[in-house]
């Protein structure tokens, strides 16, 4: 969607600052929670005209978000700025060799020799040998985010980068919020194994003054399967996913009504 740089009289501007989950992968673009919430708003709150320009590019991470916003986004001077941080946001930059690490332990291997042919040819034994990949997968992601939320380079960044994102938005009378979205990878409960990590970040952002919308209670004890956008190969959220982070986002806006006064 194009805008002009100048706003038009009467208009509040929120920029949506993220990754794949911001940029509404695998849906249609008016489907993603930026354009729910922004409708959202202009249905329901009549002082203003809401309008909403998308700053998300798939595989960003924190630093490159703040690069992409500072050069591109930034001009069209925003009244609101929403990151949509996820839990990978930390991974680090792209040619980091403890990425690079990270990403390959989460890759299904295959079985080599007289075992790789039963998995090409049995049914039942691929299904108990995936099953197996599955949870040392599992494993594989809570070693690396227990690491990545430790002493990780990539989570410096994170923490850098959102602290920069503050000076810059205060500096320039804007409003920012940090919208936790949830993974959806494994059971939507209280059982969670990510939910320590969210905390790690609400952590944080309270510590640093920074508004943070938790959005994963509005997914919990919900079924994963069915708000993912193509069910166990792609855990980016569907269309139900996006209007639960759009009802969310809005809840928390209104309740937080100073955050849409200019």
């Amino acid at each position: 969607m194009e805008h002009t740089r100048e706003k038009s009289p009467g208009t509040f501007r929120i920029a949506f600052v993220g990754d794949s989950f911001t940029e509404a992968w695998g849906v249609q673009f008016n489907k993603g929670f930026s354009q729910v919430l922004t409708t959202m708003l202009n249905e329901t709150r009549k002082d203003q005209k809401y309008e909403a320009i998308v700053c998300a590019k798939w595989g960003h991470n924190s630093m490159q978000e703040l690069r992409t916003y500072e050069r591109q986004c930034s001009a069209f001077n925003p009244d609101l700025v929403i990151i949509g941080y996820v839990l990978n946001d930390a991974e680090g930059e792209k040619n980091a060799p403890a990425r690079k690490e990270f990403l390959y332990s989460l890759r299904i291997t295959k079985p080599e020799g007289k075992w790789l042919w039963l998995y090409d040819n049995s049914a039942l034994f691929r299904f108990f040998y995936l099953k197996k990949e599955y949870f040392r997968i599992k494993r594989a992601w809570i070693k690396g985010y227990n690491r990545m939320y430790g002493n990780f380079a990539g989570f410096r960044d994170v923490q850098r980068a959102l602290l920069e994102f503050k000076r810059i938005t205060e500096s320039k009378n804007q409003k920012l919020v940090v919208a936790l979205l949830p993974t959806l990878d494994y059971e939507l409960s209280s059982s969670n194994p990510f939910i320590k990590y969210y905390r790690i970040m609400l952590d944080f952002l309270k510590d640093n003054n920074i508004e943070a919308c938790y959005i994963f209670p509005y997914f919990k004890d919900k079924n994963t399967i069915e708000l993912q956008v193509n069910p166990g190969y792609d855990s980016h959220p569907n269309e139900t996913g996006h209007q639960i982070i759009a009802q969310a986002l809005y809840d928390y806006l209104n309740s937080h009504a100073y955050l849409l006064s200019r």
